[in-house]
């Protein structure tokens, strides 16, 4: 785990920061290859490429997979407002474990399969 991503999380109020560090296990658990740090401000997860990054916001957690992922699982992000590369989850909301290890692996195979074609 990354120190920069525990500095980050420690920045939030107790409520939200317990929400951003289930997010944070959710993604390190769901492959042992991901590796951690902060990009662009937030939590990044990555391998040859960026997989997923998170963020704290005033009233819910940004999600970042890019946006094929978005798009692939539109059907499946119903009551989660997203466009372009993100979904927003309210801090009220469960948590889609579930949905976030399948976003994970979508983008693991895709920069798997974007690596062997080059």
């Amino acid at each position: 785990m990354s120190k920069e991503v525990d500095n980050y999380l420690i920045g939030f109020e107790e409520e939200k920061r317990k929400i951003l560090e289930e997010y944070r296990n959710i993604i390190l658990n769901s492959s042992s290859e991901l590796k951690e740090k902060i990009s662009w401000g937030m939590p990044s997860y990555y391998l040859n490429k960026y997989i997923i990054h998170f963020a704290g916001n005033k009233n819910h957690v940004g999600v970042y997979p890019g946006d094929k992922a978005v798009v692939h699982f539109k059907d499946k992000l119903g009551k989660y407002s997203h466009k372009k590369g993100t979904i927003q989850i309210k801090y009220t909301d469960e948590i889609p474990k579930e949905l976030i290890k399948e976003i994970i692996e979508y983008n693991i195979e895709r920069d798997k399969t974007n690596k062997k074609s080059k």
